[in-house]
């Protein structure tokens, strides 16, 4: 199965946050055999994320084994080193290039980075290297980039936030009651198989904003399109799924706005304030159309 990588969650451009991204090109000129020197590969990745400092070389810690909870999902591929949960404490940037870490955790825990919700926690043990301090990772928010050549061993840290750590605002009990009721009326309505629209709003790439052409079966997504085609991996959700992740901004109190529909309770608007979490805004998400299927 196709899983997102750290590249293909990074905004496209980075203008609000006023980053200016510089390539310096330099030439080098051929030796006398007209042999070509190597260059040595610059760690600071892709655009969109600041770069490292000047000697982001791998330390003495390259090629160890590091153990603790690697977190991903949108605009996060974090790793916390010797944590039980996300939480305080250095948190690296993860990247991984020959190595398919998506498909091994997949294979490991059934259950691929990004797939049925915004983000998902993991405690593994990765064969690394480590790189020296620095900025690296979305808006270089991440003080060291570990490069995963293997996984040792893999779980789903389930019982860990997924949006990780405390509130972040007040939680609104009005709000949690509104949940409460608009899911168990969901739940009494017994609506396993239906189609909907899902449309995310977001600073991020088309791909994951949508629209979604979802269909769902007997609880589980189907079929999930993107213009015509197969929708990328991880972006498609269920009611159900939808409903964990307004429990998990509930938690943290970063609900912004939320509307139900009056006949079945699913969630028809869900504004999120991520400010606190990511520099770089909101995300909203509107299901549209919602239909049973035989």
């Amino acid at each position: 199965m196709k899983t997102f990588t750290p590249r293909q969650l990074r905004c496209g451009a980075i203008g609000f946050a006023g980053i200016v991204l510089v390539i310096a090109l330099a030439a080098c000129n051929s030796d006398a055999d007209g042999a070509t020197p190597s260059a040595t590969p610059d760690p600071s990745g892709t655009p969109g994320d600041a770069s490292p400092s000047p000697s982001a070389t791998p330390d003495d810690s390259a090629g160890d084994v590091l153990t603790g909870v690697f977190r991903f999902g949108f605009e996060e591929s974090g790793f916390f080193p010797d944590a039980i949960c996300p939480g305080d404490g250095p948190v690296y940037w993860v990247t991984w290039d020959a190595f398919d870490l998506g498909a091994a955790l997949e294979t490991a825990t059934g259950v691929a980075p990004f797939s049925g919700g915004m983000i998902t926690t993991y405690r593994a043990s990765l064969e690394s290297g480590l790189s020296d301090l620095g900025s690296y990772g979305h808006l270089g928010a991440y003080e060291r980039e570990l490069t995963v050549t293997g996984l040792v061993s893999a779980e789903l840290a389930s019982d860990c936030d997924d949006i990780g750590g405390g509130p972040v605002g007040p939680v609104d009990a009005g709000a949690v009651a509104a949940y409460e009721a608009a899911r168990a009326r969901w739940e009494r309505n017994g609506l396993t198989s239906y189609e909907f629209t899902l449309q995310r709003n977001c600073f991020c790439l088309p791909e994951f904003r949508g629209p979604f052409a979802i269909t769902v079966v007997d609880g589980e997504v189907s079929e999930a399109l993107y213009e015509g085609g197969p929708a990328e991996d991880g972006t498609a959700l269920t009611v159900a799924q939808v409903f964990d992740e307004i429990q998990q901004a509930l938690n943290r109190g970063v609900l912004t706005e939320l509307s139900y529909n009056a006949v079945d309770g699913h969630p028809e608007t869900v504004r999120l304030d991520l400010s606190a979490i990511a520099a770089d805004g909101g995300l909203s998400l509107d299901l549209l159309d919602l239909m049973a299927i035989n």
